[in-house]
């Protein structure tokens, strides 16, 4: 059995384009649509290097183990150009091994390091994940820390505001009670 490619180049010549990178099974559901014809996708599969230290730091609080991701790096060329897909690629990756289908999320992780969450949807059953890629980048699959649930419940409201209003209420019912008690005597 051969090793698995760590980097792939994915032609554009259809709508549909599949390739396995780094053992991950991918497929670029309407890539004829976001990219003109002659546009090679090559996506990497990252386990080292100044990006896989960008994205350790960037999602160290975030990630439970970093054995527990899988790092993508997604590029477009057409004639020797770095180009962006017109509009949202929808890509679907198969899930890897070393990650489960809970607490599963997808990271968009820019190169200052910031980190935002993706949109998915999971097929436990298929073992895939899909989501609509806007833009070509750095893109991490991770199974995230589980909140513990014990942290502990914020306070519903604030009690300040009706303390003052019971204290002007009896400020006024004794205001009122003495005034009447004066005006009987006189």
């Amino acid at each position: 059995t051969p090793a698995p490619q760590d980097k792939v180049d994915i032609p554009v010549s259809g709508d549909k384009a599949e390739a396995t990178v780094g053992g991950v099974d991918l497929v670029l559901n309407n890539a004829g649509k976001v990219f003109a014809s002659g546009t090679t996708v090559t996506v990497e599969n990252i386990t080292q290097g100044a990006i896989y230290d960008s994205v350790t730091k960037a999602l160290a609080q975030v990630v439970d183990k970093m054995d527990h991701t899988a790092i993508f790096e997604f590029t477009a060329t057409r004639d020797g150009n770095a180009v962006q897909p017109d509009g949202a690629l929808s890509v679907t990756f198969g899930i890897p091994q070393n990650l489960t289908a809970d607490h599963l999320k997808l990271f968009y992780v820019s190169e200052d390091g910031k980190y935002q969450e993706v949109e998915i949807t999971v097929d436990p059953d298929a073992r895939t994940v899909t989501a609509n890629l806007t833009h070509f980048s750095t893109y991490v699959l991770a199974n995230v820390v589980e909140s513990s649930g014990s942290e502990p419940v914020p306070p519903t409201g604030d009690h300040a505001p009706l303390m003052a209003y019971l204290s002007v209420m009896m400020l006024a019912a004794v205001s009122l009670l003495t005034l009447a008690a004066n005006k009987r005597k006189a």
